[in-house]
């Protein structure tokens, strides 16, 4: 029978309680654990418990965002397509769940009938809603429908969801289609880029408009595996030429070949292969060059006043210009990831300038959160509707506006020496998509238990740019530190978009310090999350805080970092013999440390000797990863062989659940991997054969003799031959050795049967 699992911290167990008995009350079925001590060993009766449920209620606060309990359940909960409702009691949404559209009942109010009235109208559906993971309501709201197998497809990529979701919903996986609705008054590239971000897989229609190069590029620089469609008439960008994409003439063929793609999906979590290339890239491995700036002159006729003109300008600061007209090194679009990597920011002019080829090279720097800004001209030019209200896609009529504008990114990217920032400048800083983005990313990739306490005595570091200027104390009379525009307030905001009284840090009991909202007009982000105002956050050590024309770090006794942003490794860890040059990294976000880790970051980097003997390759996992699952990953991303592979350590088969902690493994220690005997034998054996002993292949003639390929033996005597010659030794008197089809007629041969080779 199905039922309702409640997920909650055992600091919320009191309200747990008091929502379970109004649920009984309500005739729900439901599952609380209030026999399991939730800090215990996460027991079988839990995941069982999830598995068995149709809908997962989730307590959120900011003890469930640190329960480490919580996440594993809303893990699981997502792993098994659960429908998911996440009650808002305190504090801000859960960074896990911030996809899915929160229950609010802050101040640990009790839900309405209409919610046990909804969960009971769910739980009688005999087709439950679909949870795509990709809108930004919560699907266990939305009216649920049978899907017709086909239908017509219509044009606008927004609707592709509705055709593809009895496709791809039951593969258990978050996805994002391109062009997906977003609620109104959303940020669109900010939502869109967030949405793809949570997703592992995205598709995308390229039939219609430019938007959705932009969002496929944002794809391809963090690494989603795409799926790319688009109807046999339609010209793609050259940049997408030599790929595997899918053409359709019709709805009909659209789906079949989306169905197919569907059975076959595999998805890796080895962080620098390319699932659009299906292939180890070293383009991922390109480190910053400090004076390089990616200029997006897809065609150098139309751009050639506005490059000169820019790039002189540019010039001034001793940046020179990284061209997507620049040949082209390897493929494409590695070729297009290394030069945005290899660039300090980017520069755009849309409009009439515009092409497929440079949105997607847009949207590709745009994902890989460097700096960018994009002008045009808004007397005659259209620019794509995604990029419409962004603060730095800057309307410029003439020389001295774009100049204008490459001058604010200048003097953040790469100040001149002594030159003082002014207010506007540092409005573009603070207030950009790239630094809202790479904070909230870093909010919802980090795990609760990385928290850091504050150590001693708590600063509040301002910094511009990139660049350290304050450091602020709270109040010694107050234990507070109070920021706005107020002249009164500890720390003046010299912005006008700032309020009076914007926000303040605070000092709590037992050392622990806080951050409230102070009822400002343009929000307080911590870690890139707007906070509710007049709510205490919890704030920890290296903490982000931003707000209109001002950006804070939250520090201690520790010493700061540099000021300049690190450069990405020039050179790997380990260099690899034939595989590739880059280490494979291999992340589980779904693996937690073992009890007693008081952190998640225990990386081991090993060698591993491929079944030919010949190429090794290098891969990076955490210790207490199972190495079944790390063989798994790597037998995709090296192409091995369709076959059962095994890890080998001093000539003992590894057992697959068994972690490198548990062997005793340290760095650049090596594993060899070995192709099950038998299942290569039976491969090696059906090469082999050229007939069989039916009348097909034989004819039926009485006394006849053999007629094609020479008489060997049964085929149980051809695998044991071709496993002696191989193995030197003797076959397993067990080997099950399956009926095959004859190459030449078709027959099915079993291991009795005569064969010819």
């Amino acid at each position: 029978m199905s039922q309702i699992f409640i997920s909650y911290s055992r600091r919320d167990r009191d309200y747990a309680l008091r929502l379970a008995t109004l649920m009984r009350q309500h005739n729900l079925p439901i599952w609380i654990d209030d026999r399991i001590d939730v800090g215990e060993e996460w027991t079988q009766a839990i995941v069982d418990s999830i598995k068995a449920s149709k809908i997962v209620v989730v307590l959120v606060t900011a003890h469930a965002e640190g329960s480490e309990w919580v996440r594993r359940e809303v893990l699981i909960a997502q792993r098994f397509r659960k429908i998911i409702f996440p009650l808002l009691l305190r504090d801000e949404e859960l960074s896990l769940l911030i996809n899915v559209q929160h229950y609010d009942l802050r101040d640990y109010r009790l839900p309405a009938p209409k919610f046990y009235q909804k969960l009971a109208e769910i739980m009688e559906r005999k087709t439950a809603p679909l949870n795509s993971g990709g809108g930004g309501s919560n699907p266990a709201i939305q009216q649920t429908q049978e899907l017709p197998r086909t239908g017509p497809l219509k044009e606008r990529p927004v609707t592709l969801r509705h055709s593809l979701q009895h496709l791809f919903d039951t593969l258990g996986y978050d996805y994002y289609v391109g062009g997906d609705l977003i609620e109104e008054g959303e940020a669109a590239l900010q939502t869109r880029f967030q949405k793809i971000h949570m997703a592992r897989f995205c598709i995308f229609d390229l039939t219609d408009d430019l938007d959705t190069y932009i969002e496929l590029g944002m794809a391809l620089a963090l690494n989603r595996y795409c799926i790319v469609t688009a109807k046999n008439n339609v010209k793609l960008a050259d940049f997408l030429d030599g790929y595997s994409l899918v053409r359709y003439g019709d709805a009909a063929e659209f789906e079949d070949k989306l169905r197919t793609i569907a059975e076959q999906l595999k998805l890796t979590a080895v962080q620098n292969y390319c699932h659009f290339c299906r292939r180890l890239c070293d383009g991922m491995s390109a480190h910053q060059e400090m004076n390089a700036y990616l200029i997006l002159d897809n065609t150098r006729l139309l751009w050639r006043d506005l490059v000169n003109e820019m790039t002189q300008h540019i010039a001034q600061r001793h940046a020179y210009p990284i061209r997507l007209t620049d040949a082209a090194r390897g493929h494409r679009l590695c070729d297009l990831r290394t030069k945005v990597l290899r660039a300090q920011f980017a520069v755009a002019h849309l409009g009439r300038f515009s092409s497929a080829n440079s949105m997607l090279a847009l949207g590709m720097a745009v994902g890989s959160l460097i700096p960018w800004a994009a002008i045009y001209n808004p007397q005659t030019d259209n620019i794509p509707p995604i990029l419409r209200e962004i603060r730095h896609t800057a309307p410029a009529s003439d020389v001295n506006e774009r100049l204008d504008e490459m001058d604010k990114l200048l003097n953040i990217v790469m100040p001149v020496s002594g030159e003082q920032i002014t207010v506007h400048t540092l409005q573009l800083a603070t207030e950009t998509f790239w630094s809202e983005m790479d904070d909230w990313v870093q909010s919802v990739t980090r795990n609760p238990e990385t928290h850091e306490p504050i150590l001693g005595t708590i600063r509040v570091i301002r910094y511009e740019g990139k660049r350290y200027s304050h450091k602020y104390y709270l109040n010694p009379k107050t234990q507070r530190l109070k920021f706005g525009r107020d002249s009164k307030c500890d720390v003046t905001l010299e912005h006008p978009l700032a309020s009076s009284e914007h926000f303040q840090i605070m000092q709590g009991p037992n050392q622990r310090y806080y951050l409230i909202d102070l009822g400002s007009t343009n929000g307080t982000f911590l870690n890139g999350r707007k906070l509710p105002p007049h709510k205490q956050h919890e704030i920890y050590f290296s903490d982000e805080v931003r707000v209109a024309g001002a950006h804070f770090r939250i520090w201690d006794e520790r010493q700061l970092p540099e000021n300049t942003k690190p450069l990405r490794q020039a050179e790997p860890l380990i260099q690899t013999d034939e595989v590739g040059r880059d280490v494979i990294r291999i992340d589980f976000p779904d693996v937690p440390p073992p009890e007693g880790f008081d952190a998640w970051d225990h990386k081991i980097i090993l060698r591993t000797l491929l079944p030919d003997g010949k190429r090794s390759a290098v891969f990076e996992v955490q210790a207490y990863y199972p190495l079944g699952r790390v063989l798994a990953e790597l037998a995709l991303v090296l192409q091995l062989p369709d076959m059962t592979h095994y890890f080998v350590r001093d000539n003992l088969i590894v057992n697959p659940e068994e972690t490198p902690m548990e062997l005793g493994l340290k760095d650049g220690d090596t594993l060899r991997i070995t192709i099950d005997r038998v299942e290569w034998a039976m491969e090696e054996t059906r090469k082999r054969i050229y007939s069989c002993d039916s009348k097909a292949c034989q004819g039926d003639e009485k006394g006849r003799e053999w007629k094609f390929g020479e008489k060997f033996g049964t085929l149980r005597s051809l695998f044991e031959d071709t496993f002696r010659s191989e193995y030197n030794t003797e076959p397993p008197s067990q080997a099950n050795i399956p009926p095959i089809k004859c190459p030449r007629c078709s027959s099915v041969i079993k291991e009795n049967n005569v064969v010819g080779i």
